[in-house]
């Protein structure tokens, strides 16, 4: 995600482009260019979605739940790596690749001598800083995504909101947002606090201890605890009431068969 919102900044900046709205994969498409050629040159996108969609769910199967957002990102960078080809020679000069790309788009019907000047060029939007809304809404698909998350999965999310025309300013606007998402009061950290303050020689650059796992901190939401609260307490309630008793063995079946993730 990072890397693909600091490419947008830089190809708007360097070639006045224009982008659809980015989809829930953090993709975003040049405005423009035809539709026959996106999907013509997409395909090694739709390969490795395939093969990163077939080991999601033999991973999910073999561990009897849904994964989490890093290990489906796992997955899928396997799936990448398993469907990579060798396109390109190391030596293969940028004049070739341009003319290999524009025999590409001929041979397709779209020569690019009659949309190409359309694509390029264009004035500069305005870079609008996210707000309270935007704030809401990561929250809001975080919440809908998972019931526990980390830093990781918040970034990936304001990447999703964050444009610009300077890649190394839009990664620190990026980190910026999520530090502000993490601030926010209905955020809540279920992290154990440490046992004893680490001296600044035992801190990493991010300020964790080191003893502390890079990126293993979960966040969750204050509305989230208040549901599984309410969840909890009405199932506590409802235990000696003798209404609404399911047999283990179908309840076993059921929680088998949902798929449940391990939060």
């Amino acid at each position: 995600m990072l890397y693909k919102a600091a490419l947008r900044a830089e190809l708007t900046a360097r070639c006045g482009v224009s982008w659809t709205l980015v989809d829930d994969n953090g993709i975003a498409e040049i405005e423009g260019i035809p539709d026959e050629l996106c999907e013509a040159w997409s395909a090694r996108r739709r390969a490795v979605k395939l093969a990163g969609d077939e080991l999601v769910a033999i991973e999910e199967a073999e561990r009897g739940r849904s994964l989490a957002s890093s290990e489906r990102a796992a997955c899928f960078q396997l799936a990448a790596y398993r469907t990579r080809t060798p396109k390109v020679d190391a030596d293969t000069s940028t004049a070739e690749l341009k003319a290999r790309w524009h025999e590409e788009a001929v041979g397709f019907g779209h020569d690019p001598d009659r949309w190409l000047p359309g694509v390029l060029g264009h004035e500069q939007a305005a870079v609008v800083a996210p707000g309270a809304d935007e704030l809401a809404e990561v929250l809001a698909r975080l919440e809908e995504r998972s019931a526990t998350w980390t830093r990781a999965d918040v970034v990936e999310e304001c990447a999703r909101l964050t444009n610009g025309t300077d890649g190394a300013e839009v990664l620190l606007r990026i980190e910026a947002l999520a530090d502000q998402v993490l601030a926010d009061p209905e955020v809540a950290s279920l992290a154990a606090p440490l046992p004893v303050e680490a001296p600044a020689f035992l801190r990493r650059a991010d300020g964790m201890a080191e003893f502390e796992r890079h990126g293993g901190r979960r966040f969750t939401t204050t509305g989230t605890l208040r549901r599984e609260a309410a969840v909890l307490e009405a199932a506590a309630a409802g235990m000696d009431a003798g209404v609404g008793v399911v047999p283990s063995p179908v309840a076993d079946v059921a929680i088998a068969g949902a798929n449940l993730g391990w939060e």
